[in-house]
């Protein structure tokens, strides 16, 4: 294809992206993940065990076709609006935080490949009827160095979340040319290290991966600061990072559901039994903020990302304070699961130290609250941004506020 040919081809996706797809297909796949559930919820523990999500439930997620949710419909994807994400992911962490948490680390960087990479990958991993599903790490970049047509990397990355479903791996590289890129490769081109021996999100199989001197074609690579989008809509025009995050919220606020259902369980067993701490009016009072914050978290987050919905659909670049609340929304929603978390370590008396749903769920609430989206520096600079302490032209790149008159 000539340059001339290829701009052209370029120039109709970007036509094709004004405005937010909203899916016909999301109350659909919600009811089949619903048909689902009780198997999901079954094979937890178990999942646990194994590392990763058993065998059926597995097979139970490709059946549903969870894993095109996010993806642009170019590629067959149903391309979910953030806000439809947000509910999709809510209802999977309900169900089961392991298997979520398995899906988040390969839904999302699946979307943003197929909606970034050149037609020549994309042929490779979608043409004829495929699917590829990608996982890896990309904030802690490899090397790679600079030959004709792409690039030799090697490295060693952490926290590959979702490594137990992905046939490809999306990982960061930093070139000898001063580029930073994404680059995608099959799976198989890593090698493993079984080593997820963690408090929780054990099912999550988030095993660390190295790369030793493997080519990496440039059609197999984009700039992730500055992609230039190929397929898909106006959700493609949101920063990677910041889709990402999203992902992390729609988990916090299924583990919040569940952590209180399972209290109400709890709560409802004892009924009969005297001086139960989930008989008392302290717990009814704590119970109800625990539900109120559950909910306030739940409103800001979806009143956020509807409001950056408004403004790609637009054909707008969302603002920096929008950004900040974008990952505020994340900050919150993790944030209260983790207080309710702590309330219920309050109130649940012995059932926590037991081997139970509950107290997965706990675990896996303390092991997702140590990821990078909802770490205390990135709080700060929502903070200083918000409260009118950063420069007027501060802007972010994925989760570091610049400001570059302060760099003058």
């Amino acid at each position: 294809m000539s340059t001339e040919a290829a701009s052209s081809v370029l120039e109709n996706h970007r036509q094709e992206a004004t405005g937010l797809r909203i899916s016909p297909e999301f109350d659909a796949l919600m009811a089949r993940l619903a048909e689902k559930a009780e198997l999901i919820r079954r094979d937890g523990p178990q999942s646990e065990k194994l590392g990763r999500p058993t065998d059926e439930v597995i097979s139970a997620l490709h059946e549903i076709d969870i894993f095109r949710a996010m993806m642009p419909r170019e590629v067959g994807g149903y391309e979910f609006t953030p806000t439809q994400q947000i509910r999709l992911m809510e209802a999977l962490a309900w169900h089961d935080s392991g298997t979520a948490w398995t899906f988040l680390g390969v839904v999302d960087v699946s979307a943003l490949v197929a909606a970034y990479v050149d037609d020549v990958a994309i042929e490779e991993y979608f043409g004829d009827g495929r699917c590829a599903l990608f996982s890896g790490q990309g904030t802690k970049p490899g090397v790679a160095r600079r030959v004709e047509g792409g690039y030799i990397i090697s490295g060693d990355w952490q926290f590959n979340s979702g490594s137990p479903v992905s046939t490809h791996l999306h990982t960061g590289i930093l070139g000898d040319d001063g580029k930073f890129l994404m680059a995608t490769l099959p799976a198989d081109r890593a090698t493993h290290i079984p080593n997820w021996d963690v408090l929780g999100l054990r099912a999550t199989g988030s095993h660390d991966y190295r790369i030793d001197e493997v080519f990496v074609a440039d059609t197999h690579t984009y700039d992730p600061i500055n992609p230039v989008q190929r397929r898909g809509g106006a959700v493609f025009q949101i920063e990677l990072a910041y889709l990402a995050s999203m992902q992390h919220a729609g988990w916090a606020l299924g583990v919040c559901k569940r952590l209180l259902e399972e209290i109400r369980k709890l709560g409802k067993a004892k009924a009969t039994r005297p001086h139960v701490a989930t008989s008392t009016d302290a717990f009814y009072m704590a119970y109800a903020d625990m539900e109120a914050r559950y909910r306030g978290a739940r409103l800001f987050l979806l009143d956020v990302w509807s409001d950056a919905e408004r403004t790609v659909d637009a054909g707008e670049k969302l603002s920096t304070e929008q950004v900040s609340l974008l990952q505020l929304g994340t900050i919150a929603t993790n944030r209260t699961a983790q207080y309710i978390a702590n309330e219920i370590a309050t109130w649940t008396g012995t059932a926590l130290i037991r081997e139970c749903d509950l107290q997965r769920y706990f675990r896996d609430t303390y092991t997702g609250i140590t990821h990078l989206v909802c770490s205390p520096p990135v709080h700060q600079e929502v903070g200083r941004q918000l409260a009118g302490r950063a420069a007027d032209d501060a802007y972010w790149a994925f989760y570091d506020l610049i400001e570059p008159s302060f760099e003058q």
